[in-house]
């Protein structure tokens, strides 16, 4: 057996995730021609709501597990996301659409999208708010001589995995892309708390 479905997710022996972002890409379009059957029946703002539970709710479930694909993989996503907010906006199929989707609907590439999931999944465990196997992933520095955090150390900083190569790094980020947010936002937790964190950024 080269793949499984767990959760709704096909994960290959690989873990490249191609079967499951062709399958996923598929029944989007499914969705979209559905979709674009009522649009003109509808009102903008309450079709935007339908496209987005019907749409964008499918690529943005367990989209974390797609953290440190390559763009070029999670291409036939963003021409989905791409391709919705065409159809909100009643634009043609090759119309430049990321300035909209930027301004209007406050949509992120997917890319970025997949990023700020994991973004949350991480400031939520340093909060308290994650799930234990969560929490118990991303720790905090600890001292040489105790199990007790440094002193010195911030209480919100993280512990970075000491890798001596950056062939070493780019593995570690792979195989697990919390360790990827951490090497990339090392300044979140300049927020003391999940709440100022979504007033920052709303």
């Amino acid at each position: 057996m080269s793949s499984v479905q767990d959760r709704g997710v096909t994960l290959d022996s690989s873990l490249t995730f191609t079967e499951h972002i062709a399958e996923l890409t598929g029944y989007s379009y499914f969705q979209l021609r559905r979709l674009r059957a009522i649009c003109k029946y509808v009102s903008s703002s309450n079709f935007t709501s339908i496209v987005h539970a019907f749409v964008c709710s499918l690529l943005d479930y367990c989209n974390s597990l797609l953290a440190g694909l390559h763009k070029v993989c999670l291409a036939p996503l963003q021409f989905v996301l791409n391709a919705a907010a065409r159809l909100i906006a009643r634009l043609p199929r090759f119309s430049h659409i990321s300035t909209f989707m930027a301004e209007q609907l406050r949509w992120l590439p997917l890319s970025d999208r997949i990023q700020f999931k994991v973004f949350i999944l991480v400031i939520k465990a340093q909060c308290g708010l994650a799930p234990e196997y969560l929490s118990d992933l991303i720790p905090c520095p600890i001292s040489a001589t105790s199990l007790c955090p440094r002193r010195s150390s911030d209480p919100l900083n993280l512990f970075l995995p000491h890798v001596r190569t950056s062939i070493a790094q780019l593995g570690m980020l792979i195989e697990n892309p919390v360790f990827g947010v951490l090497f990339l936002w090392q300044s979140v937790f300049e927020f003391t708390s999940f709440v100022t964190f979504v007033k920052e950024i709303t």
